[in-house]
């Protein structure tokens, strides 16, 4: 078997063919830092300022939500607040919880039109709390209330790594 695979290299360099340049090491990809949703004509993207942070530095969380579709779209939400995010530890404990559903909700829905390609944005600024430790944690955002507890558009999970 060595025999034959010295005969085909001996082939090989025979016929010109060399041995190309040595392969680079494989990269691991950059941390993501935007999620996206799509429910019918509205698209939610929730996006964080960056992927690593200290303990105790404040982490700011971008929402936007854009109407894709070829006609209006009427959004009722019950709470003032259009966004909102949940914070999970690595095993699954929910460090922060969203917050709409215990806010005062609004007599009467309030209601926002947003025409074809238009899009509504909002931040949010989180510092973690003293439960929060060195290590991963995952962000999930949350948009269009439509009822106590019952978001329309639910992000994945981001995941976020808080150093020392």
């Amino acid at each position: 078997m060595r025999r034959f695979a010295l005969c085909v290299l001996a082939a090989l360099l025979a016929a010109g063919c060399r041995p190309g340049p040595p392969r680079e090491p494989a990269r691991s990809a950059p941390p993501m830092t935007q999620v996206s949703v799509r429910s019918g004509d509205l698209e939610l993207k929730m996006s964080v300022s960056r992927p690593e942070i200290a303990p105790g530095s404040p982490l700011i969380l971008t929402f936007l939500l854009r109407n894709v579709g070829s006609a209006d779209r009427i959004i009722r939400s019950l709470s003032p607040t259009l966004f909102d995010f949940a914070v999970y530890a690595a095993d699954g404990r929910a460090i922060v919880k969203p917050s709409v559903p215990t806010k005062p909700l609004l007599a009467r829905p309030a209601l926002r039109v947003l025409h074809p390609g238009q899009a509504a944005a909002a931040s949010i600024a989180w510092t973690g709390t003293s439960a929060v430790v060195p290590g991963k944690y995952f962000l999930e955002g949350y948009a269009v209330w439509t009822g106590p507890g019952a978001p329309l558009l639910t992000t994945p999970r981001l995941a976020i790594q808080i150093r020392r």
